[in-house]
């Protein structure tokens, strides 16, 4: 967290600042045990701006896991 309040006070990430997430197209894997559960794959690559040029920031992946309650998938888990 602490990283994340430098990076926010560097104007690296949050508003103001020019930090761009490109999320893939989410893979779906169905639970084979319970069909109101799920587990959602996605890959994320972060970009900016720093000093007036395109930057890399990094890149990562989001595994989460959801559920379907009542006809609604619900994110549980992240």
């Amino acid at each position: 967290m602490r990283r994340a309040l430098e990076m926010r006070d560097a104007g690296i990430c949050g508003p103001g600042s020019a930090t761009r997430h490109i999320v893939s197209t989410p893979e779906v894997i169905p639970d084979p045990t319970d069909p109101d559960s799920a587990t959602v794959i996605a890959f994320v690559a972060m970009g900016g701006m720093r000093e007036g040029k395109a930057s890399f920031e990094g890149y990562g992946e989001y595994t989460d896991l959801v559920r379907k309650v009542d006809g609604i998938w619900y994110m549980v888990k992240r």
